[in-house]
């Protein structure tokens, strides 16, 4: 698992975990909203798409490309907001994961 770093070469120092099922609609707009929050600080988005069936995975996938803060995990199948959550949560970065584990 590669570690998305910021502009000067930190590691995230704060994670912000989404689950999503069938949220085509809003994932842009939230990603944006959370980039405009943070830019400043040294964070990543992570969206995990809890087997959706619409585009929100394609959205998701089109924003990959264009924010260096995204991080995209897709389930096959729906599997619930709690796995979805535990998924994002074990995928953080190793910053955030042994602050959160102290």
């Amino acid at each position: 698992m590669s570690v998305q770093r910021d502009s000067v070469g930190n590691e995230p120092q704060l994670s912000v975990v989404v689950p999503v099922c069938n949220e085509a609609e809003n994932v842009e707009p939230l990603a944006r909203e959370i980039h405009a929050a943070l830019g400043s600080r040294a964070y990543e988005m992570i969206f995990i798409d809890d087997g959706s069936t619409d585009r929100s995975f394609a959205v998701l996938t089109r924003l990959l490309q264009e924010d260096r803060h995204l991080r995209v995990i897709r389930f096959r199948r729906n599997y619930g907001q709690t796995a979805a959550m535990a998924a994002g949560l074990s995928h953080a970065s190793p910053a955030v994961a042994g602050a959160v584990s102290r």
